[in-house]
Formats: structure tokens, sequence, C-alpha cells
């Protein structure tokens, strides 16, 4: 596995650790889902 560190606004990061606390998910649970979904959406575009 690799380690990735990014740099967020305040506001944003604000907003992720709030969608954390309601969802009951952690912040590396919630990116990598959102990443999953990004994967999906390309090849989804790859068979046009």
């Amino acid at each position: 596995m690799e380690r990735l560190e990014i740099q967020l606004p305040k506001q944003e990061k604000e907003i992720l650790e709030k969608y954390c606390q309601q969802t009951n998910r952690t912040m590396t649970d919630v990116l990598r889902s959102y990443i999953r979904g990004l994967k999906q959406r390309l090849k989804k575009g790859s068979d046009c």
C-alpha cells in the first residue's frame, strides 16, 4: 500500500470531518470509496 498526503483548505477538511462523523467512517475509507467510484466512471467512459 502507498501513502498519499493531501492539503485541503480548512473549510473542505471540516466538511470531510463532518461527513465522516455522520457516516461513522474514517477519512481513509471515504476517500478510497470516492476513488473507486472514479475508477468505475473511467471504465464507463472508455466504453463509449
